[in-house]
């Protein structure tokens, strides 16, 4: 029988990955053989919200004991000016262990963008993911945080940008980071969430250029005006092997029809794709399904909030029962629009897709296609036979 004294450190630690910081500070207190052990996780959004107080915990931590401790995943997180705590970022990223840096609700003001860009510079870190979220931070900074994380992360490999403006200037330094820097090589995920923009022309001359992306996700943007398009014929124009977009919830007031259709053809790696919810005209949302039914090289595939026509989704069925690769099919919140005497024709169409395709999940919640009882009655057998994971809202 194994007691705490004969586990290994290893075992040990990777409990350790699951634990909160403050239960692995009382975990340290019980003995020795604990108190030495690695925490391969320091999670401080848990002790840096403090109600009631005006004062941030972030300003007693130990650093030096977290950093003895050797963490590979380090978040930082506090709602208080992070600039007046103890906090050094020397210590930081000199740490040899530390592989992800996440800072969420920070305020970093010029002082403290100096010393994390003299940090990365003499360190230079071994991170592969850096992760900021919803930080107080002027377009100027963060420009000249990611200048340097181009210039000093040679292993950087997913950076994750959300709820932030992106002046021209951080957009810039992003485009540089992405295409120009010593990481150019090594980058392979980009995330911006719901990040306020102008323009996207600098990050779509940016994609064109990458070398190794593979993942791109753009989602929940703030505004109507700023066009995706360039976003397309980037990445319609990239060498990378990017087999991973999602452009959901970015509301557009065009669909770029020529644009979408364009980067499906040329993506020759393309496998999981979301595009926005923006309804094109009858044409247009024909000639985007019939590129993908022709090019047929995805595995999972979503549109959300659009509104289909009868024969635009006898086309969709007619793509996933001959496809040969496409497996999740995501349409939620989508109408139905069309006179009620063709909508039957969809029944044959749906039963007939699905008992012949490949596909093993379907989602559509919210969604008009589920609203004819005749269709629920033909459609949930089938899944049930096939073992298709059928995704639809209460409500329907």
């Amino acid at each position: 029988m194994h007691t705490l004294e004969t586990l290994d450190d290893y075992l040990l630690e990777r409990v350790a990955k699951h634990l909160d910081i403050v239960t692995l500070a009382r975990l340290a207190q019980t003995c020795r053989k604990l108190y030495y052990l690695s925490w391969p996780v320091v999670d401080l959004s848990l002790v840096t919200h403090k109600p009631c107080s005006r004062v941030s915990s972030a300003s007693i931590v130990p650093w030096q004991y977290i950093i003895s401790k050797r963490p590979q995943k380090l978040v930082i997180s506090s709602i208080y000016d992070i600039s007046r705590t103890t906090i050094d970022p020397l210590l930081i990223f000199r740490l040899s262990s530390l592989r992800q840096v996440i800072l969420c609700f920070i305020t970093i003001d010029f002082a403290l963008t100096s010393e994390i860009q003299n940090a990365l510079k003499v360190c230079k870190p071994n991170i592969s993911r850096i992760e900021i979220c919803g930080v107080f931070i002027s377009g100027k900074n963060l420009g000249g945080i990611l200048s340097a994380l181009s210039l000093y992360s040679h292993s950087l490999q997913h950076v994750v940008l959300s709820s932030m403006a992106l002046t021209p200037m951080a957009m810039s330094a992003l485009a540089t980071l992405l295409a120009g820097g010593a990481c150019r090589a090594n980058i392979k995920v980009l995330e911006i969430d719901n990040c306020y923009a102008k323009s996207f022309d600098v990050l779509g001359q940016a994609l064109s250029e990458t070398v190794s992306l593979t993942k791109f996700y753009l989602t929940a943007g703030n505004s109507e005006q700023c066009s995706l398009e360039p976003i397309y014929l980037g990445i319609a124009d990239s060498r990378a092997p990017i087999n991973t977009l999602a452009f959901t919830y970015m509301p557009q007031l065009d669909i770029f029809c020529c644009s979408v259709q364009e980067m499906i053809e040329n993506a020759s790696f393309l496998k999981h794709l979301a595009l926005p919810p923006v309804q094109p005209d009858r044409n247009d949302l024909h000639s985007i399904i019939s590129t993908l039914k022709r090019k047929d090289t995805l595995i999972s595939f979503e549109w959300s909030g659009i509104t289909l026509t009868v024969t635009a989704i006898l086309d969709l069925w007619e793509w996933v029962m001959e496809s040969t690769c496409l497996q999740h099919l995501t349409l939620k919140h989508c109408d139905l629009a069309g006179p009620n005497h063709l909508k039957n024709n969809i029944v044959q169409s749906s039963v007939k897709a699905l008992a012949g395709g490949k596909l093993r999940s379907f989602n559509i919640s919210g969604s008009d296609l589920f609203i004819s009882r005749n269709i629920r009655r033909h459609i949930i057998p089938i899944t049930v036979k096939r073992k298709i994971e059928f995704i639809y809202s209460v409500e329907s």
